[in-house]
């Protein structure tokens, strides 16, 4: 049986219409004046204008359209003629089909109705039987003859001698379980009679053979006598007669057998050609061809460059549909007809087409320069090129349009400023804030949380190192800390020497702020440890630091000298108390250290040592503080912290084995000792 073909996909290459020349302007230009000052005329005033003329080029589409539609015409009534065609040339096919059972059957009468053949084969006498049988072989022109045993048993298998075949060697051990010799043993018979016709697969291939019996002269069955020819020599003489390609398929739609130039298409793809096509059928089809009311399928077969149209039927065998059957014949007149009468009808629009191509361009470019330049200007100042402007060259619509686009950049370079400006000390969060508008930076009071932080024994680190490391080993030490503040969205105050401060709830206002103020140091106390690691890397000694958090009344706002110096800051009690604290970081040596006032706010998610009283300059009375360890078991460093419900984090700290108590226990302590 034939293997099936590997798929392939065959593209159409249409090349790409040229562009016009550029001198095609020159050439519009050099039309008749009053034609184009008609035209100048109605494109150059406004948008509207130019969106008009177009519409002229509306009325030569739809020209065209109406080429493509009588084209379509043309070609609907060639594809019925190209169906006709291959109807007809199925018919031929099954009346061939006929003819070649016909001729099967007039042998296999003259060998069954020989005298002495039916006595041979009672008697399996395979010499004898070969001397009655081998000559009405040869002059029938068979292919193959398989005489039968009652038993359905192979006794005697003839092959021609076109074939090439060794009998010995082809010999259909199962032909005798085939339907058609079933039939005949068992007596059937139908409206044609006893003998039988179909298409059978055997290890070296398909035939279509021809089954009768053989009797005595008393009527005795003495066994059956098949007659056949090979499927590739039956299509080769089929397609002959019907004057078309054929293929036979079986039920799975795998081809059987075909007389399309498939193995020129696998000789191309071995030399290097494309991969051949599969011309398989799917179950559809077959379905379709082979029912109770079947109907034909037509489709488009591209084999080595050319194109066929097959129509798939059924190969009707004694009037029963047996297979899938295509006819295939090419396309070349069909699309030669086609061609020749869209050519026609395409010239007569020809000269239109070449003034519509020209004017189409022109007024293309005289819409689309202007507005191309705006999209890139956009694109520049979209990737931050605020530097852009563009020349306004007509007062319409489209001038107006570019006078607001220089108008738009000129305020985002204002805007740009003022956002570089800000931003340099506060998060990006505030900085966009502020220039939407959302907050009016002024003088208030607020509650807010300040944290202070000093780098230790820097006079006595200076010493140890050049200016210009010192400023690079700081450079990089700030860019550690702020990336910190920032995370938790703190302002940068200022740098006071080594030192920073950072406020909190200002200028926006920010949940839990506190907390915030307090991860930040958390976060601060991460970072340095990475950062002394680098320093270790590149040779030099580690930071040591000091911070404070503190929360509480302070007044921000811009502060300064109108006209001069002004910066946004935070006054007042507040802001001194953290600074005290962060000193006292040495005193109780710990690098981080928070007022009882913020523990109070902190205190379901922070773990402290023990509380300790400070007396801090300018305080009257001691001001009460707790060394941070961390964050209670359970919690994990991040901003989620900030909106997770306080019911969320007392689960989870208990979970882990946190205390829940400690914090209550600790200002209540604190309170009673207060």
């Amino acid at each position: 049986m034939a293997a099936s073909l590997p798929s392939s996909v065959v593209d159409d290459e249409f090349p790409a219409l040229p562009a016009p020349a550029p001198s095609g302007f020159d050439r519009l230009r050099r039309l008749p004046r009053r034609v184009y000052d008609l035209i100048q005329k109605i494109v150059a005033g406004t948008i509207a204008g130019k969106i008009i003329a177009p519409y002229i080029l509306i009325l030569f589409i739809l020209a065209m359209v109406a080429v493509f539609v009588v084209s379509r015409l043309v070609s609907g009534s060639l594809d019925e003629q190209f169906t006709n065609k291959l109807l007809d040339r199925g018919k031929a096919t099954n009346e061939a089909v006929v003819k070649v059972e016909g001729e099967q059957l007039q042998a296999l009468r003259l060998m069954a109705n020989t005298n002495g053949v039916a006595e041979a084969m009672l008697a399996k006498d395979i010499e004898q039987v070969r001397t009655f049988v081998y000559p009405l072989q040869v002059n029938a022109r068979l292919d193959l003859c398989d005489l039968i045993t009652t038993d359905g048993k192979m006794l005697l298998a003839l092959r021609g001698d076109e074939l090439g075949l060794d009998p010995e060697s082809v010999i259909d051990v199962n032909l005798g379980k085939s339907a058609i010799v079933q039939k005949v043993l068992n007596g059937t018979t139908d409206d044609l009679g006893d003998k039988f016709t179909e298409l059978f697969s055997v290890e070296w291939g398909t035939a279509f053979y021809t089954a009768a019996p053989v009797k005595t002269e008393d009527g005795k069955l003495a066994g059956v006598i098949v007659a056949g020819t090979t499927l590739e020599r039956l299509l080769d003489r089929l397609s002959r007669e019907a004057q078309a390609s054929l293929t036979v398929y079986d039920r799975n739609g795998k081809v059987v057998a075909t007389s399309l130039p498939i193995a020129e298409a696998v000789l191309a793809y071995q030399n290097g050609g494309p991969e051949p096509p599969n011309i398989d059928v799917d179950a559809a089809v077959v379905a379709q061809v082979i029912s109770d009311k079947p109907s034909l399928v037509s489709r488009p077969v591209t084999i080595v460059g050319r194109t066929y149209r097959e129509l798939t039927g059924a190969l009707v065998i004694r009037g029963v549909p047996t297979s899938p059957l295509g006819i295939a014949v090419r396309v070349t007149a069909i699309e030669t007809a086609l061609f020749a009468s869209r050519d026609q009808l395409t010239m007569l629009f020809g000269g239109m087409m070449v003034v519509v191509l020209f004017m189409g361009v022109w007024l293309a470019n005289l819409i689309v320069t202007p507005l191309r330049a705006l999209v890139n200007a956009n694109k520049l100042v979209m990737k931050g090129d605020l530097s852009t402007t563009l020349p306004i060259i007509s007062r319409d619509e489209t001038g107006l349009l570019t006078e607001s686009f220089n108008e738009m950049v000129e305020g985002l370079r204002d805007r740009e400023k003022l956002k570089s400006m800000f931003s340099s000390y506060v998060s990006t969060e505030v900085a966009d804030a502020v220039m939407r508008g959302e907050v009016q930076l002024g003088g208030e009071k607020r509650w807010i949380t300040t944290m202070m932080t000093d780098v230790r024994n820097f006079t006595t680190y200076s010493e140890g190192v050049t200016p210009e490391q010192l400023v690079g080993i700081f450079n990089r030490y700030f860019e550690y800390m702020i990336d910190s503040i920032f995370e938790f969205g703190g302002i940068l105050d200022k740098f006071i020497g080594d030192g920073i401060l950072v406020e909190f709830n200002a200028p926006l206002y920010q949940e839990r702020h506190e907390l915030r103020g307090l991860m930040t140091g958390l976060r601060m106390r991460e970072m340095l440890k990475q950062f002394n690691e680098d320093q270790a890397e590149i040779g030099f000694p580690p930071f040591a630091i000091g911070m404070g958090v503190h929360c509480g009344d302070a007044i921000i706002g811009n502060i300064g000298a109108e006209g001069k110096k002004v910066e946004y800051t935070a006054l007042g009690d507040t802001v001194n108390v953290t600074a005290r604290l962060e000193s006292a970081t040495k005193e109780v040596h710990t690098d981080l250290i928070i007022s009882a006032d913020l523990y109070a706010k902190t205190r379901d998610f922070v773990d402290v040592g023990p509380r300790v009283g400070l007396a801090l300059k300018g305080k009257t009375v001691p001001v009460y503080a707790y060394s941070v360890l961390g964050l209670k078991p359970g919690l994990a460093l991040g901003i989620d912290l900030i909106t997770m419900p306080i019911e969320e984090v007392r689960r989870r700290v208990y979970e882990a084995g946190g205390d829940l108590e400690s914090g209550d226990a600790a200002l209540e302590a604190g309170a009673a000792a207060g």
